[in-house]
């Protein structure tokens, strides 16, 4: 039989190479007449890399969750997603800076590598002083005093960050989920990844999209299962005059969650 091509086709090879080198081996394993292979996508924004999959055959798209649009394109489909990693955001403080002083100390300069974050903080520390960077490294911390940043930086020195309650700094929807995507008309390959899809994830991403569909000035969105069973979920956005308003909301299911959640929130922003 001849062999076929199966493309993983990256976004962020960065943070997305560990899931993709896992994907790529479970697929040879099931697919022992397919080369599989990895190809991270040129540089390009979410919405033209999602343009060029749809013109890719026998292609698997891999992307963190929390960067995809709202709503995807008709010809696109989300097949697969992997566990959830930790989705906490990371604080590092500069050395003798203690998390308290955030509270007592006015005009402490902050970077951050995530807007929602960021905006999140800045309603909560008015006082301090913040700035934006979308790529940000611990060396960055020698010329502010703390670094806010969605993921753990590479580090060279004992300093161990903060790592801050998704309660407090709500992630974005998604935030921690390597989704996998492919032509919606490509039937071999979405029975192929269903394998691997993560149904219990996936309970809990399709009710944070379902609010970022809902809320365009969406800062955040983050469900999950407690140990007694019940479904938590946060969830932050701005008021039209640009408060940052936060809810939570406790289930002992998650259907109807979302719509409980959107039903409170609107009821807020009146």
């Amino acid at each position: 039989m001849a062999s076929t091509h199966i493309k993983i086709w990256l976004k962020d090879k960065e943070l997305n190479a560990p899931f993709a080198a896992e994907l790529m081996a479970s697929l040879e394993s099931q697919n022992l007449d397919s080369l599989v292979f990895i190809e991270e996508a040129e540089h390009s924004d979410i919405e033209e890399w999602l343009s060029q999959l749809a013109t890719k055959q026998r292609t698997i798209g891999v992307i963190s969750m929390e960067k995809l649009p709202a709503i995807l394109p008709r010809d696109i489909k989300i097949m697969a997603l992997s566990t959830r990693t930790d989705p906490r955001a990371h604080l590092y403080l500069k050395e003798g800076l203690h998390i308290q002083k955030l509270n007592t100390e006015k005009g402490l300069h902050i970077l951050a590598n995530e807007r929602s974050y960021m905006l999140q903080m800045a309603a909560e520390f008015e006082h301090q002083k913040f700035e934006f960077k979308e790529k940000i490294t611990i060396d960055d911390l020698e010329h502010v005093d703390a670094i806010l940043s969605n993921r753990a930086l590479a580090i060279s020195n004992s300093i161990e960050p903060k790592k801050i309650d998704p309660g407090e700094l709500i992630p974005l929807p998604g935030a921690g989920v390597m989704a996998c995507l492919c032509r919606a008309d490509d039937m071999v390959l979405r029975k192929e990844l269903m394998i691997h899809h993560n149904h219990s994830v996936a309970k809990h991403t399709n009710i944070e999209r379902k609010l970022k569909r809902e809320f365009p000035d969406l800062l955040g969105a983050h469900s999950y299962t407690k140990e007694n069973g019940d479904t938590m979920f946060y969830f932050s956005t701005l008021t039209n005059e640009g408060r940052v308003i936060k809810e939570q909301l406790c289930q002992n299911t998650y259907i109807g969650l979302a719509d409980n959640m959107i039903s409170l929130l609107n009821n807020k922003r009146k």
